[in-house]
C-alpha cells in the first residue's frame, strides 16, 4: 500500500518546505552586499551590527513597500541570534581574526609630561604623599571588534591585515 502510494506522488511532495518572507530575502540580499563593502573598505562586522543592520534595512524597505505586498502579515522581524546564525549559514559566511597593530601611546606627551607634572605640583602646593605613581592605563572608546565575517570562498582572495585598527585611545 505505501508502495503505490508513494509512487502515485509527485516527487515534489515528497519534500517538506515553506515559503519565506519577500521583504527578508531581499533584506538579507542587502545585507550581504553590505557585508561585501565593508570587506573591501577593511572595516570588520559583527554579529551584533549585522543585526542592527538587518533591522534598519528590514525597517526601510518595509516602509518604502506597498501595503498590499507578498511580505508576511502579522511577523515581525526581530533579526534574533537564531536568525544570524542561519543568515551565516546560509550565505556561507565565516568569521575570521583581524590582525594588525593597534594604536600606541603618545610618545611625545610622556617625554614632557614629567616637566609638566612637577608644574603641577609646585603650582599645586602639594606633598610628596598626595603624588601617586601610575602605570599607563588605557580606555577604548569607539574600539573596531577584532574579528569580522567575509564569505567563505573569498578566506583565501582577501587579506584582511590593517595597518593599524582605528580605535581612539584615551591614555590616563
Amino acid at each position: 500500500m505505501r508502495k503505490l502510494v508513494i509512487s502515485g506522488t509527485k516527487l515534489s511532495t515528497k519534500f517538506a518546505s515553506y515559503t519565506r518572507d519577500v521583504l527578508l530575502e531581499r533584506t538579507e540580499r542587502a545585507i550581504v552586499i553590505w557585508i561585501e563593502e565593508q570587506v573591501q573598505r577593511r572595516i570588520p562586522v559583527s554579529g551584533y551590527l549585522i543585526q542592527e543592520k538587518a533591522l534598519q534595512f528590514y525597517k526601510s524597505m518595509k516602509q518604502s513597500e506597498p501595503s498590499t505586498s507578498t511580505s508576511q502579515a502579522g511577523k515581525e522581524f526581530s533579526a534574533s541570534k537564531g536568525w544570524l546564525t542561519r543568515f551565516l549559514k546560509r550565505n556561507a559566511l565565516h568569521n575570521i581574526k583581524i590582525t594588525g597593530e593597534s594604536a600606541t601611546a603618545d610618545e611625545g606627551a610622556a617625554k614632557i609630561f614629567p616637566e609638566e607634572l612637577a608644574k603641577i605640583i609646585e603650582d599645586g602646593d602639594y606633598s610628596a604623599d598626595q603624588v601617586f605613581n601610575a602605570d599607563e592605563t588605557g580606555l577604548y572608546w569607539k574600539k573596531m571588534p577584532n574579528r569580522t565575517y567575509i564569505a567563505k570562498e573569498e578566506k583565501l582572495q582577501v587579506d584582511i591585515k590593517q595597518v593599524k585598527i582605528e580605535s581612539h585611545l584615551i591614555t590616563l
